[in-house]
């Protein structure tokens, strides 16, 4: 008798979740204009955080003088603020030699990357699951100091 009622009610559940989902109205996304798509701009980020711990950020932000490099440590005593910059003329050569690395190495949470004179800064692996990804963001943001 109670394996008929708990089969019942399965049963019951199964065809309530089937008339809910006949019943639900579909909802479609619009679709861009022919003539309009070239009005969307994707958005460039000024800013690129590409390492962060409890402790730690790292920040790089495209200025007038170029490329800066801005690493936030919380801890006592530690250096903060501005690291370096790489200047236009740097970012130009950089492109152009395709001068850009990430190596994932083999910690967990974290890797390196090197953007021509400037080797081995950390990145977080929980923000740049690939090292690709980095690397086409990081292209993208010198791409726009360049500009």
């Amino acid at each position: 008798m109670v394996t008929q009622i708990a089969t019942m009610g399965i049963a019951g559940f199964g065809v309530w979740i089937a008339y809910q989902t006949l019943v639900r109205t579909s909802v479609q996304e619009p679709e861009v204009e022919e003539g309009k798509a070239e009005a969307i701009a994707i958005e460039v980020p000024s800013k690129l955080k590409v390492f962060e711990t409890k402790n730690q950020t790292t920040v790089l932000k495209s200025t007038e003088k170029g490329l800066e490099c801005h690493l936030e440590d919380r801890r006592s005593g530690k250096r903060s603020g501005h690291q370096w910059t790489l200047t236009k003329d740097q970012i130009g050569s950089i492109l152009s030699s395709n001068d850009i690395r990430v190596y994932p190495g083999y910690k967990i949470g974290s890797g390196v990357f090197s953007i021509g004179p400037r080797r081995n800064w950390l990145y977080s692996k929980k923000l740049f699951p690939s090292p690709e990804l980095l690397e086409f963001e990081l292209k993208r943001l010198l791409e726009n100091v360049s500009t």
